[in-house]
């Protein structure tokens, strides 16, 4: 039987934890906190008697370093901020030479 896929728990916070037990199956302490991330997809799988779940996930850093609303473009942050011209000069960049002072 194939797995089946569910987008619903897409860009969920996943926490994992660690837990330790005594010979009794006791736990030990509090359970530590190891990971945290997002979710990104969730496949479950059936076959006779044995059930597979796997969690795909991605951690929190994953898109820290991208724009929260899009490119980072003149456009698009005038877009968001009106009048503001901070990366109007952004697109002349790669192509522009600094001079450096020669004391």
């Amino acid at each position: 039987m194939g797995g089946a896929v569910w987008p619903e728990p897409r860009r969920r916070l996943v926490r994992l934890y660690v837990q330790f037990f005594d010979d009794a199956w006791s736990p030990i302490g509090s359970p530590l906190a190891f990971w945290c991330g997002t979710m990104d997809t969730i496949k479950a799988t059936v076959r006779q008697q044995t059930a597979t779940v796997e969690v795909t996930a991605e951690t929190l850093f994953t898109r820290r370093g991208k724009p929260p609303y899009g490119w980072l473009s003149d456009s698009s942050q005038r877009g968001l901020f009106p009048g503001d011209f901070g990366l109007a000069m952004l697109s002349a960049i790669p192509f522009k030479s600094t001079p450096w002072p020669a004391w």
